[in-house]
């Protein structure tokens, strides 16, 4: 009789990736957990390192795995969620050029001065300026820096050599 499939469930969150085997019908079998460490820098830095997060990643399905609730064959999709709005800069091959700017990180928010000042200002951005950028993406940026734009903008300018050598920026 064949085994019923299964779904790997990834959630890399700000503390730790957690990652389950669940049924179709949503029934947790087993879960393990990984912590990953955030490195707080001052000026409201948080980072981490993206290779912490694959490591974490195949810590927890290899304990999954060993733990006979499901076979790899048995695993017919899986599903992964992270924590958002943190910034990867990676070069032509995907590799990560430095750590991970998270979601809690400020350090950004005077770069933004650059791209929301102006003459007339609504909700503290230009008006010219908020409207492309209604236009373009639905929002504007946080003012409190802790968003992909800011962060882009804060390894321009702090980190130049890192902005130089980035192929794209992985959200």
């Amino acid at each position: 009789m064949p085994h019923p499939p299964y779904v790997l469930a990834v959630d890399l969150g700000t503390s730790a990736c957690k990652t389950a085997i669940v049924s179709l019908s949503g029934a947790v079998l087993q879960w393990e957990s990984e912590p990953v460490t955030t490195t707080f820098l001052p000026g409201g830095g948080a980072e981490q390192n993206p290779s912490d997060w694959w490591n974490a990643l195949l810590k927890t399905t290899s304990r999954l795995m060993a733990s006979g609730v499901a076979t790899p064959d048995q695993v017919a999709a899986i599903c992964c969620s992270t924590q958002g709005e943190g910034t990867v800069a990676v070069d032509e091959q995907g590799r990560h050029l430095m750590n991970a700017i998270l979601w809690m990180d400020a350090r950004g928010a005077e770069h933004l001065k650059e791209i929301t000042q102006g003459f007339i200002r609504v909700a503290g951005v230009d008006a010219l300026k908020l409207l492309r950028w209604l236009r373009l993406s639905g929002g504007i940026p946080s003012a409190t820096g802790k968003d992909p734009a800011a962060h882009m903008l804060f390894i321009k300018h702090e980190f130049p050599d890192i902005y130089e050598k980035t192929y794209k920026f992985l959200n």
